[in-house]
């Protein structure tokens, strides 16, 4: 904070991990820029004090399973096998949910760290994985979804000129999207098809226009 009210001093860039409240210590025309540094670039000083922060190890003890970490490893496995029990059933998951499998063909299923959906977020844009979300939810800016909260003055249509925009049809539909490399156009059975396609179709599942009030 001293270089912020050292004389002369109009602009600092603060590397900080935590958000700092600094406000009372500024004068008129200066400013405080917070920089977000993820941790696997490890950059210089900010690794250096993750690792210094981290070194010390400290024993397990005489009871590891009754250990905080322990405990809480044991709840979020608890709740994480509780919350695949409840996918399971249609009316928890919803009626609309685009259910699909994973590379080695298992249901894709809810999870912390191992959560399917997740590891194609790491893969993608920030637009793409919203495209994504969109799709599987059925919860997207398309002529079924506009019918169904009485949206967009009722225009269901495709730009293809079917009448009937659903979810179902984008994915099939050959005059307006393409398939993925070295696939044919269907409806899709694994999240890395629907990657696929959706990298293929930027405009799939994505606003024409800026959203009106109400549309989101």
């Amino acid at each position: 904070m001293q270089a912020a009210l050292s004389r002369g001093a109009f602009w600092n860039v603060l590397f900080q991990a935590p958000e700092y409240r600094g406000r009372n210590f500024l004068k008129d025309g200066q400013s405080i820029t917070f920089v977000y540094v993820p941790l696997r670039l490890q950059w210089d000083l900010h690794y250096k004090a993750q690792e210094y922060a981290t070194e010390l190890k400290v024993a397990l003890g005489p009871r590891p399973a009754t250990s905080f970490d322990s405990l809480r490893m044991q709840a979020a496995l608890s709740r994480g096998a509780f919350w695949n029990v409840l996918f399971q059933a249609p009316e928890y998951r919803g009626r609309n949910f685009l259910q699909l499998k994973t590379v080695d063909g298992a249901v894709a299923q809810p999870g912390a760290k191992d959560n399917p959906w997740i590891h194609f977020a790491n893969m993608s844009s920030p637009q793409l994985y919203a495209r994504m979300c969109r799709c599987i939810l059925n919860h997207a800016p398309i002529g079924s979804y506009y019918s169904r909260f009485n949206l967009n003055d009722g225009h269901t249509s495709c730009p293809c000129g079917c009448p009937w925009e659903t979810r179902t049809h984008i994915l099939t539909c050959k005059r307006t999207y393409r398939p993925p490399r070295t696939c044919e156009l269907r409806q899709p059975t694994t999240l890395c098809y629907l990657h696929s396609f959706l990298e293929m179709n930027p405009k799939a599942f994505a606003f024409r226009s800026a959203p009106t009030a109400g549309v989101g």
